[in-house]
């Protein structure tokens, strides 16, 4: 646990320092951190990753620790309240037009973005969360065009049954 732990601090930190880095990084410390909420959370979740195998993930570059974020508030917001098993699924694909353009969705079968505000209010936590506007800042900041869309998911009887977060990132190849 420790060495992972101490394995992705570095990756953060190497990261952190960079514009851009190779797809491959973003991945692995991706991993690492899934890793370790997972231990934290005692399994509460699974997860997975998908990676499009026609992806250059070693020459296509994006900002550090862009998809992170997102995952953090599908954990800590849509999986944390959840009484029962949780998932998160990441899958990055590549725009058909331009393979080196990023499509990367995050899903998770959480409580929801409005069930998670009422237990938000409830219990007092008025703080204001900035990590996904710093993110969508600075991935705005590498491509003025890049978006992100978050989208609540309903199951066949209109219940909150998770989020979808789309990131539509224009990369560049190295």
């Amino acid at each position: 646990y420790l060495t992972k732990f101490s394995r992705l601090i570095r990756l953060i930190l190497d990261n952190s320092g960079s514009e851009e880095i190779p797809l491959e990084k973003e991945i692995e410390t991706l991993k690492l951190y899934l890793l370790m909420e997972s231990l934290r959370f005692e399994n509460k979740f699974d997860y997975e990753i998908f990676t499009d195998q026609n992806l250059d993930t070693t020459n296509i570059m994006i900002p550090p620790m862009v998809i992170q974020p997102y995952v953090e508030n599908a954990i800590w917001h849509g999986l944390m309240h959840k009484p029962d098993h949780g998932k998160v699924s990441i899958s990055i694909t590549s725009n058909e037009a331009k393979p080196s353009d990023l499509i990367i969705k995050i899903a998770d079968n959480g409580i929801g973005r409005d069930r998670s505000g009422t237990i938000k209010s409830k219990t007092g936590n008025q703080n204001k969360s900035y990590g996904t506007d710093i993110t969508l800042q600075r991935i705005r900041y590498f491509n003025p065009i890049n978006t992100v869309k978050i989208n609540d998911l309903f199951d066949s009887d209109n219940m909150p049954a998770g989020t979808e977060v789309m990131i539509y990132l224009y990369s560049k190849i190295k």
